[in-house]
């Protein structure tokens, strides 16, 4: 099987982030940590990236029909997600891991571990990735690994969210204790 691949994507937009406790994506898989690295189309890593997959499919001892057909791990914002805004324009790959990645920031010049809590959805980060080809249960492709993430800088926060001018005011004095019994 071809080489597994190692490379750092810098300055990506997190999404669908699940590093605080693993998921599994349906009923019966095992539970994994995940996220969706949005790449702008003029990233610089991004050559790099196309060229590790390239490698890792050439590596392969699949037929030249199957290496064209096979999953590549990098989707098309427009084509994959054309409902969410955040993605369209932008290239995006799933990274997933059974272990639990590494989560750093640089606090005063220094990169410190911290809490998974810290990478949000609509963040920006430099992600650790390995890039690997998988034959599954009939399906070839390349995969993406995660090894971990380095919080960036903030971004909007993407998804649902609510802002305080949605609710209305109420009554001003907060109710007593008594209203639990």
């Amino acid at each position: 099987m071809a080489e597994t691949r190692k490379m750092v994507l810098h300055g990506v937009r997190a999404s669908y982030v699940t590093l605080v406790e693993p998921k599994a994506i349906a009923e019966g898989q095992d539970k994994k940590y995940s996220i969706s690295l949005i790449i702008e189309k003029n990233n610089p890593d991004l050559a790099e990236l196309k060229k590790q997959i390239n490698a890792v499919i050439s590596e392969t001892k699949w037929t030249d029909a199957v290496k064209a057909k096979c999953d590549k791990a990098l989707r098309d914002g427009d084509a994959d997600r054309p409902e969410d805004d955040a993605y369209a324009g932008k290239l995006f790959i799933n990274a997933k891991s059974a272990k639990k990645p590494l989560i750093v920031k640089t606090i005063q010049g220094k990169n410190v571990e911290v809490d998974a809590e810290t990478i949000y959805s609509g963040c920006y980060v430099n992600c650790g990735i390995s890039i690997y080809a998988y034959d599954q249960a009939g399906n070839k492709g390349v995969g993406i690994g995660l090894r971990g993430v380095q919080f960036d800088h903030d971004g909007e926060p993407l998804g649902s969210s609510m802002s305080v001018d949605e609710f209305e005011v109420t009554a001003e004095s907060a109710p007593t204790d008594d209203w639990l019994n």
